[in-house]
């Protein structure tokens, strides 16, 4: 589904984990104890701690999440599995490992449940919901915020903030912008922290930019603006404000405007991640072509290719090329433009490959999976069976009775026999539908 906004927001640990800064005294007096440690559970615990100290640096911190994570498996501690696992997830989550947050995630659900903590149950749930979202899977991910709002039946509304949200992205995914509109509504009158607001305002700002609504969408991100302003989310936020105003005043074709709005975005792009510096750029570049700046605008895409080469989100890098073709097309510059052609329809090719690939691996694991559903509900018929004829052997001639016998044993093994097949099946589907962002 092509947008015209830019629909993704960072959300940083904080909708998640307490706030934390990384307190070296405290992460080397750790980093000391571990080698004295040897019981999974101890060693969790530690690893655990010293993740959560990390937890500016995702990409260390991720490392020692990890590594509690395996330790509280080994242990089989559910409360330490619980946490650890929901910090894997998150953290995964953050740096688009799909395929680990799922495991954190639906491993801390498990974990949860069995406590029941009803808030932490809803939060996996509502968690995989959003994997599922990213996956352009809506069914998978309203079962799974369906199960959060049971969870949160009767908690106070502050804490279903965030369902609403993601009910909202859910319609909004569906292109069904009034359901969403209702829902974003809802969560702007019950939000009172920083980061679900600006969320909350950013998202309302696209959903208008989308429907045209353009007076409604400054409004929107303006809203933004004043809930993040002084926060330490400030920083990071407003380069994705910026950058949508700079989309309404784009859409009303006021180039002057949405340019001065893209640069402003890229003031902030120290403290932004590689996906958003691309959009920013490819923002600019799109000002340039409509200007007949191509020069310019082929300039500003070398840039964005260059930081797009090493994302695994291509989005943005498939529209750097779009754009680059574009401007070397209007520039005369056919050389380029078809250099530019041959690239990016290799490149398309591969994503297509692949997504097709993983589409048929996902196709024939459902159909294993149903036909294993049949498979083991026959096994526990003949099980059943096989009890209740031993225990009327009693009244069975013997003869009658070996060969009734041999007949449900006989059965037994072929649906067994099946059954392992059908096993072995679904391992390899499994293996070949996991992908790196799965």
């Amino acid at each position: 589904m092509k947008r015209k906004s830019l629909l993704l927001v960072v959300v940083g640990i904080w909708l998640w984990l307490p706030g934390a800064r990384a307190n070296e005294t405290a992460v080397d007096s750790l980093l000391a104890v571990l080698p004295t440690l040897s019981d999974d559970l101890a060693l969790s615990r530690t690893y655990y701690a010293i993740a959560y100290h990390q937890l500016d640096d995702t990409e260390t911190a991720i490392e020692y999440s990890r590594k509690a994570f395996a330790h509280a498996q080994e242990a089989g501690n559910v409360e330490q599995l619980a946490k650890a696992g929901f910090m894997f997830g998150v953290l995964s989550d953050e740096l688009k490992h799909k395929k680990d947050a799922f495991i954190g995630y639906y491993k801390s659900l498990e974990s949860y449940r069995s406590l029941e903590n009803d808030i932490y149950s809803a939060k996996c749930h509502q968690a995989i919901g959003r994997l599922y979202l990213y996956a352009h899977q809506p069914e998978k991910a309203r079962d799974h915020f369906s199960e959060a709002s049971a969870y949160l039946s009767g908690k106070p509304d502050e804490q279903r903030v965030s369902l609403y949200l993601d009910l909202a992205d859910l319609y909004y995914e569906e292109e069904d912008y009034e359901s969403a509109l209702s829902y974003y509504q809802i969560a702007k009158e019950l939000a009172t922290t920083p980061e679900k607001m600006v969320y909350t305002g950013i998202w309302m700002g696209n959903l208008f930019l989308n429907t045209e609504e353009y007076d409604k969408a400054l409004a929107s991100y303006q809203y933004a603006e004043e809930a993040v302003r002084g926060t330490e989310l400030e920083d990071l936020n407003m380069g994705i404000i910026s950058y949508n105003r700079g989309e309404v005043a784009f859409y009303q074709d006021d180039m002057d405007k949405a340019m001065e709005l893209y640069a402003k975005a890229l003031d902030y792009r120290g403290e932004s991640t590689d996906y958003f510096v691309a959009c920013y750029l490819n923002g600019v570049a799109r000002v340039h072509i409509a200007n007949g700046n191509y020069s310019e605008a082929l300039a500003t895409l070398d840039e964005s290719l260059q930081i797009g080469e090493g994302m695994r989100d291509k989005e943005q890098y498939l529209l750097s090329f779009e754009l680059a073709i574009e401007a070397a097309k209007d520039a005369d510059d056919l050389a380029t433009a078809f250099g530019m052609q041959q690239k990016y329809q290799s490149l398309l090719v591969s994503e297509q490959e692949a997504e097709t690939a993983l589409s048929d691996a996902r196709a024939g694991l459902e159909i294993q999976l149903a036909e294993n559903e049949i498979l083991a509900a026959e096994l526990a018929a003949a099980n059943r069976l096989r009890i209740f004829l031993i225990a009327i052997s009693s009244g069975l001639g013997l003869v009658v009775l070996i060969m009734l016998l041999l007949r449900v044993y006989n059965r037994h093994q072929r649906l067994r026999n099946k059954y392992d097949r059908k096993q072995a099946a679904i391992k390899e589907l499994k293996r070949m539908a996991v992908n790196p962002e799965w």
